[in-house]
């Protein structure tokens, strides 16, 4: 670059000692000569730095090194002048002005050089830190990536995983689904009522509490149900509610062993609002099947005779529980 800035000058010095010597030129033509060459020089310097293109910072360090070139243009023009001026003078006189003007041309060269060298190596120092910079950047976005990589490692492992626990939650399903099909006791431990008790002691709890023995022992280890109402009220009744809908199979009431097996008589079964049984002999068991597949939540027993009940046990047996929209599509 400073080989094509002593060029241009040289050039200059040139086209003017021939001015001096009478050799005639057109002014337009020397003036378009000089701009094409500095035309030419800036396009050779747009082009040393083209690689740096998109840096702002680098960009107007290059306007700076324009500027920097228009002021050596202008310190041109005038010398010119000035070489014009020294024209009228004797041959000498113009041959001594050319060698001032020469030494004068020399030292603002060598100033105008020392200048756009510092410039360029600020340039260069500043195009080294954004070089730094962008390494720096590039070694971020790597360990960014990094980072990354390893999250999406840690989310596949995750996925992974939830496949297995989904996995693990059908097979689940299925389990359930296999024990909500089987036949199996569902009234245990269940909510009871019934609309009396005696002596505040005989409660409805005692027919699902699991306790069914061949003691006789009604008001100790084998305790049931008995109602308050006395010996001629109707409608005794015990309710057990499953919790749930259920499918109910069959209804068992363990009766009380030592005495009044006789309060069995005239007991009807309910599910829901469905009868599926009633007692009509006296034993100490009593197995009630529902005759269809029969959906509720709730088992009545009714005492529809005048008089008491007293059973030990009361149990359901069936299959569920179901939700509404499974009872939907069963039904």
């Amino acid at each position: 670059m400073y080989k094509l800035l002593v060029s241009l000058f040289f050039l200059h010095s040139c086209m003017l000692f021939v001015n001096a010597d009478g050799k005639e030129e057109d002014e337009d033509v020397e003036e378009s000569s000089t701009m094409k060459e500095y035309s030419n020089l800036r396009e050779e310097m747009y082009s040393l730095f083209g690689a740096q293109q998109g840096q702002a910072l680098l960009a107007l360090q290059i306007l700076d090194l324009v500027r920097e070139i228009r002021s050596v243009h202008d310190s041109v023009k005038r010398l010119e002048n000035r070489m014009d001026a020294l024209s009228d003078g004797s041959q000498d006189d113009r041959i001594s002005g050319m060698e001032r003007t020469l030494t004068d041309l020399r030292s603002d060269l060598e100033y105008e050089l020392d200048r756009i060298d510092d410039k360029v190596d600020d340039v260069v120092t500043q195009i080294g830190r954004a070089d730094d910079k962008f390494d720096d950047v590039v070694t971020l976005l790597s360990r960014k990536d990094d980072k990354i990589d390893g999250i999406v490692t840690r989310l596949s492992h995750k996925d992974e995983k939830v496949d297995a626990i989904v996995t693990k939650l059908s097979r689940l399903d299925g389990k359930i689904d296999v024990m909500r099909s089987e036949v199996r006791l569902i009234s245990q431990y269940k909510l009871t009522w019934q609309n009396s008790t005696w002596d505040d002691t005989y409660h409805a709890d005692f027919v699902v509490d699991g306790v069914y023995t061949l003691s006789g022992d009604f008001g100790g280890i084998n305790p049931g149900q008995h109602p308050g109402r006395g010996m001629t009220a109707k409608n005794n009744m015990v309710i057990i509610d499953l919790g749930g809908i259920f499918s109910v199979h069959t209804v068992k009431l363990w009766n009380r062993i030592e005495n009044n097996q006789s309060y069995a008589l005239g007991v009807l079964i309910y599910v829901e609002d469905e009868l599926i049984g009633s007692i009509v002999d006296e034993q100490r068991l009593y197995n009630v099947r529902a005759p269809n597949i029969m959906y509720g939540r709730k088992v009545y027993v009714k005492q529809s005779l005048a008089k008491n009940m007293n059973f030990i046990e009361i149990q359901v047996f069936g299959t569920g529980p179901y939700t509404p929209d499974e009872l939907e599509s069963f039904l």
